[in-house]
């Protein structure tokens, strides 16, 4: 069982600045978020993040993805992305994330049981029984759904960006479709 805790804003980088005398040379700004790290704690972590923005300037968009979906055990991470510190930690991420899903909907836990209840009830109520097939199964899609970059001179920030998550069926009616052959996302980079 895995427990909620309390809110957390993580280090991340909110910016880089070019050089055009040295296009090889970036600044990075990173913003410490709660975390409060020791000097060379902070340098590694920023090392770690800067290292996640080349992959994502390096991995080809339609291979940011990862997949821990037990019907699809051999199409959990795209070659590329595998070879990333980035890749494993977006599947860390994802086992974490079904851990947790699985912990708070444990029907012998408190949440878990309200969860239950009202689902068994809206069942009641919608077909007159509790026994009906249902999909237990249901994909979540993590994707990117807003990102503002501000822009001045030579610097950009991220000042804001925001994820949506979305049930396959939703996905789909959106006019993204999941190659079965491939396993990812045409027209969308996103976490599932």
């Amino acid at each position: 069982m895995v427990a909620p805790t309390a809110g957390f804003v993580p280090a991340r980088l909110i910016g880089v600045t070019i050089h055009p005398d040295n296009p090889l040379k970036f600044d990075f700004i990173v913003n410490t978020g709660d975390a409060d790290l020791a000097p060379e704690a902070l340098k590694e972590e920023s090392r770690k993040l800067i290292k996640y923005f080349l992959a994502s300037l390096t991995v080809p968009e339609d291979e940011l993805w990862v997949n821990l979906s037990p019907y699809e055990k051999d199409r959990m991470i795209p070659e590329g992305l595998g070879q990333t510190e980035m890749g494993r930690d977006m599947l860390a991420q994802d086992y974490l994330l079904k851990q947790l899903t699985a912990s708070l909907m444990y029907p012998e836990k408190e949440l878990g049981k309200k969860f239950w209840d009202k689902i068994y009830k809206e069942a009641r109520e919608k077909y007159g029984t509790t026994e009906i097939p249902v999909n237990t199964f249901n994909k979540v899609w993590v994707v990117p759904q807003e990102a503002v970059v501000y822009e001045k001179n030579t610097s950009a920030f991220v000042v804001k960006s925001r994820l949506k998550v979305m049930l396959e069926q939703d996905y789909e009616a959106m006019g993204h479709k999941v190659t079965k052959s491939q396993g990812h996302p045409e027209n969308v980079t996103g976490d599932r």
